[in-house]
């Protein structure tokens, strides 16, 4: 049986993510941003398994990342530390499966890639 999970936030693209999921038949544990907790080793696996970098799944809009120190330039171990402490940055929704894969859902179609 396949483990999705789901990190959902305060915007339109979680619930439709969440539909799709449900439309499609399988389980999933969904997890709200504020409730989300990460270590960073987390937050690096999950940055592997997307492929991507640190900066690209940050909310850059988000007033705490406005106001602090790091940017696009900064190191991702920067920005992976500043994710564990402040996990409401991250853009959602980000769908796992079996911990083996990953994808960001902008579009919310964007979780379909998952039963390919």
């Amino acid at each position: 049986m396949n483990e999705y999970k789901v990190i959902t936030g305060d915007d339109p693209h979680s619930d439709r993510v969440l539909v799709l999921l449900s439309e499609q038949g399988v389980s999933f544990e969904s997890t709200d941003l504020s409730s989300l907790q990460f270590s960073a080793e987390e937050v690096a696996r999950l940055l592997e398994l997307l492929g991507m970098w640190a900066i690209d799944i940050v909310n850059k809009g988000n007033l705490e990342w406005q106001d602090s120190h790091l940017n696009s330039e900064s190191h991702d171990q920067e920005i992976i530390d500043f994710i564990v402490e402040n996990p409401h940055v991250i853009k959602t929704p980000i769908v796992t499966k079996d911990h083996t894969r990953a994808v960001y859902c902008d579009p919310p179609e964007q979780v379909l890639r998952l039963f390919g």
